[in-house]
């Protein structure tokens, strides 16, 4: 019998292949490090993006609760709202001076603190004095509308004397009448200066050309497609813009920049009023992504020819940027998940944030989930919440505001969310449960909270809530309304209970 000898392949042809395939692994090595890296560099940019969105959050939201709490304080004072009622702009004029002064020490781009009447007719401009009596009707829409609805509203407006972020608040004297309106309004440089110091960015300011129209003086301003610039750092005239684009990378003889465009700022009414736009020097990043880059091809090489000396060396080489780029990767998405659950959270009382509600009542709304799933939503705030961080301070406020969470935290079920709305305000969101059941569960937040001795320095705390089931046909502000409505029915009838609509049988 004859045996076949077994035919093995030369080393060279075994060398050949191998070197075949370690050329076609290192290609694409050498490809996937390159894109890696180029997301390394997205996901820095994004987050700057997504940091500077957060600053103008962050700063209308300061606004706002300041300002608002030096409202709900002259609204408590007799003086001061019977000055509006009368209409005795003089003694108006020296109740707040002092404030308005020392207001505008603290906070230089505040400019106006206006007094209206119902009729939207100026009694006081602490900012001008000498000009009162005008009807701001056709001009002043927000002052209008709060005149209108009773409701406090806020957002970028022009006036006569220029364009400001407004806090405007309907004005009630003891009695609970409408008597007036009182506005607070800070320039944009304060959002430009607050960013700058923040981010490290240089800052454009552009305002819509046709927002200017009812200034009383004759403006110069450079324009860009339908917006004016009002304020604008030097680096702007540098650099070749493409105004198309939201965002882009431009590189020149002194480095290379991250350009930012089309973050606005609305109106009370959600109308585009104020367009930024940001520059960023990111002249070390970006020159760290090329290093990266020619550093990845010259070791790349550098090691595939060593693989064809050192099989072995080669494969542990190989092993070891496998090892590094998936390291990458899970950096990459720890650092992402961090990032987004920062700007979803509250972060004093690490309930979720208003801007994460709004996404989900959006989603909600518009994804046809209501047709199939009853969903409840409990609004509540602390009874004489006030009372609290004027006694204990706000310290102490923020440790029951942090320990409020907790409470109604440890009454949820699977699927059910809290977030917080603003200061001392909340909204349970309930999954799977309609309004008979959600009656229920509020009254047991209610009777948990009244009864916890959780609250520091022994505070007896109560929650008044108001309870509605969502309904498919309508928006998420209509919703709110009956929550308000609701919430506020609670609060005229003594407060620390549940008021809900009507059960359908």
């Amino acid at each position: 019998m004859s045996h076949k000898s077994i035919q093995i392949p030369s080393v060279s042809i075994i060398f050949s292949v191998i070197s075949v395939l370690v050329s076609i692994a290192f290609a694409i090595n050498m490809l996937f490090m390159y894109h890696q890296n180029k997301n390394l560099l997205a996901s820095e940019l994004d987050a700057l993006h997504q940091k500077v969105e957060d600053s103008f959050q962050y700063s209308i939201e300061d606004l706002n609760e300041r300002f608002g709490l030096l409202i709900a304080h002259y609204t408590q004072m007799p003086e001061i709202t019977k000055a509006i009622e009368q209409k005795n702009r003089d003694k108006l004029q020296r109740l707040v001076e002092a404030d308005y002064q020392t207001l505008k020490q603290q906070e230089p781009n505040l400019y106006v603190m206006h007094f209206f009447d119902t009729k939207n007719v100026t009694i006081l401009r602490m900012h001008k004095p000498e000009s009162y009596n005008d009807d701001l009707t056709d001009i002043r829409p927000i002052v209008d509308e709060v005149n209108r609805t009773k409701t406090q509203m806020s957002g970028f407006e022009p006036g006569k004397n220029g364009i400001t972020y407004r806090i405007t608040t309907p004005v009630f004297n003891p009695q609970h009448h409408h008597i007036g309106v009182l506005e607070f309004g800070v320039r944009p440089a304060y959002f430009s200066e607050r960013l700058k110091q923040r981010n490290d960015v240089a800052v454009r300011t552009l305002v819509k050309t046709t927002s200017l129209k009812s200034l009383t003086y004759q403006t110069h301003f450079k324009q860009i497609n339908d917006y004016s610039v009002v304020m604008s750092d030097p680096i702007f005239n540098q650099l070749s813009i493409d105004h198309q684009h939201s965002k882009q990378v431009i590189e020149n003889d002194d480095g290379v920049y991250l350009v930012l465009s089309n973050i606005f700022l609305n109106s009370y009414d959600d109308r585009p009023i104020l367009q930024f736009q940001i520059i960023k020097n990111i002249s070390g990043s970006y020159a760290e992504y090329k290093r990266n880059n020619q550093m990845y091809i010259t070791l790349s090489l550098a090691t595939y020819a060593f693989f064809l000396l050192f099989l072995y060396v080669v494969f542990q080489r190989f092993q070891n940027n496998l090892h590094q780029a998936i390291e990458l990767l899970r950096n990459s998405e720890r650092h992402r998940r961090k990032v987004t659950d920062m700007s979803l959270k509250d972060e004093l009382t690490q309930a979720f944030n208003r801007r994460y509600f709004n996404q989900v009542m959006d989603e909600l709304y518009s994804g046809g989930e209501l047709t199939n799933t009853p969903y409840s939503m409990v609004f509540f705030d602390i009874d004489h919440f006030k009372q609290v961080n004027d006694t204990h301070g706000h310290l102490i406020g923020d440790e029951v505001l942090i320990e409020l969470t907790k409470e109604i935290k440890s009454h949820f079920r699977d699927g059910d969310q809290l977030f917080r709305w603003g200061g001392e305000e909340f909204f349970a969101l309930l999954a799977d449960t309609p309004l008979s059941q959600a009656i229920s569960i509020a009254e047991r937040f209610r009777v948990s909270v009244q009864n916890s001795h959780r609250w520091p320095e022994n505070i007896h705390l109560t929650i008044s809530l108001s309870v509605v089931q969502l309904q498919q046909n309508e928006s998420p502000e209509s919703m709110q309304h009956r929550l308000d409505e609701l919430l506020y029915e609670a609060k005229a009838s003594g407060r620390n209970q549940v008021k809900h609509e009507s059960l359908k049988y």
